[in-house]
């Protein structure tokens, strides 16, 4: 990797208090995870760092590290991909995970009387402690009723000493009181993960400057929508390896109906039913799940969330499920596009828009979002794994038609044919 990458200094740089500065004359491999196969609810980023030697340190549990790029490696990177559009957002993309030891490993694989030793770094996000923790939510009626200070009570009271949990989209859902109510409630986290963040829809996760964050349908929507601010590059078929894949994973119907109160009088309750699919004659029922958001006052609408819940269990397209990317194929590419497209993937963070352009079957190509990214560096390659989930699964709503990028190679279907062929792939000389 490092002769393909010209390099002659580090590119990789882990720090933990426990043990120090810890560069690439010692790291054997890094694999990074941010994200689950969930796409709402609380996203986690796992890290696992293999290293030459026996760690004599043992940690504790808040015991903090980090992974960078190096100044150097940034410093190689920039001059080949930093053309992006925007340019390269350099702190970033520099900043590859954040979190905390979570354990380790020695292992001695020798054969003979001379050990041969290496340790296993397991590391995690500190959002990740919150479902093991015995932490809890405190909302009073005269209290800020928003969901949103439920999250942030949680963090608080399970003593996670964060930034501040940012907040992305209209986090504009209350906590529903009615008349015989106690002044105050508790909620433990399985419910806060779960009811009040999960089953409506929402995404908590650690950005990749370590900032937790939570993040709305309706931003999602935003985002899928106006995907050409947020990811302008369309994922060409011809930047990912083979093979890839495209799959109907179920093709039974899904019903979901969700309960929740007259805004006006708590004692009337109404019952919305979603349907995903059609069913055949030979069905005489279809799955149905039912969720209560009785202690919601909801501000706007479920639906979008609820349609989104039900196409997840339902899906009537075609679906590519996850691409591999070859980060050092697209560095050494002599084709800009690529290079480009490097940058942007470089960035991408788990819960963020991805786009799959004109040279893939047109029932795939639509807005897609990454749910995990594995991220996987060893001294032969650098790979990233990215696993999508379409924006309707997320949004409730249809991804936008035109998928048109801003280069050459996205802009324009595979099979477009000129009249007067160009004399290259730019703008100035299209005719």
């Amino acid at each position: 990797m490092w002769r393909r990458l010209g390099a002659t200094e580090s590119l990789f740089y882990f720090y933990s208090a426990q043990h120090g500065a810890i560069r690439d004359d010692r790291l054997c491999s890094i694999t990074l995870t941010r994200g689950s196969d969930v796409p709402v609810g609380l996203s986690n980023n796992l890290l696992s760092v293999k290293v030459r030697g026996a760690l004599d340190s043992v940690g504790t549990d808040n015991t903090e590290a980090y992974l960078v790029l190096t100044d150097y490696a940034m410093g190689l990177l920039s001059p080949r991909i930093g053309a992006g559009p925007g340019g390269i957002n350099a702190a970033p993309m520099s900043a590859r995970w954040s979190g905390r030891i979570a354990g380790q490993t020695v292992t001695d694989t020798g054969t003979g009387r001379e050990p041969v030793w290496s340790t296993e770094i397991a590391g995690t996000d500190w959002l990740s402690l919150l479902p093991a923790l015995e932490g809890k939510a405190t909302m009073t009626k005269t209290g800020d009723t928003q969901l949103l200070a439920m999250y942030r009570s949680l963090l608080a009271n399970t003593g996670l000493r964060l930034a501040s949990l940012d907040a992305r989209g209209s986090l504009f859902h209350h906590l529903r009181w009615i008349s015989t109510d106690p002044a105050s409630k508790d909620f433990d986290s399985s419910t806060v993960l779960g009811h009040f963040l999960a089953d409506l829809g929402y995404l908590m996760r650690t950005r990749r400057d370590s900032i937790p964050q939570v993040i709305s349908t309706d931003y999602q929507a935003s985002r899928q929508a106006g995907w050409k601010v947020w990811c302008p590059l369309p994922l060409q078929r011809s930047q990912c390896l083979a093979p890839v894949s495209w799959s109907q994973p179920v093709t039974l119907p899904r019903r979901l109906q969700y309960l929740n109160r007259d805004t006006a009088n708590e004692n009337v309750t109404y019952t919305s039913t979603i349907t995903v699919g059609t069913p055949s004659t030979k069905l005489a029922s279809w799955p149905t799940e039912v969720l209560d958001f009785r202690d919601v006052y909801v501000y706007g609408s479920l639906t979008d969330a609820m349609v989104a819940r039900a196409s997840r269990a339902a899906s009537d397209r075609y679906i590519v499920r996850s691409v591999r990317v070859d980060v050092l194929a697209l560095f050494e590419s002599p084709d800009l596009a690529d290079r480009q497209q490097l940058a942007q993937l470089l960035l991408l963070d788990a819960g963020d828009p991805i786009t799959l352009g004109y040279d893939w079957p047109v029932y795939v190509r639509r807005v897609y979002f990454a749910s995990r990214i594995t991220e996987t560096i060893t001294p032969d390659g650098w790979t990233l794994d990215i696993d999508l989930t379409p924006g309707n699964h997320i949004t409730g709503q249809h991804s936008p038609a035109d998928l048109a990028g801003t280069t050459w190679d996205t802009a324009y279907p595979a099979g477009t044919t000129w009249d007067t062929p160009p004399a290259s792939k730019t703008w100035s000389t299209a005719p």
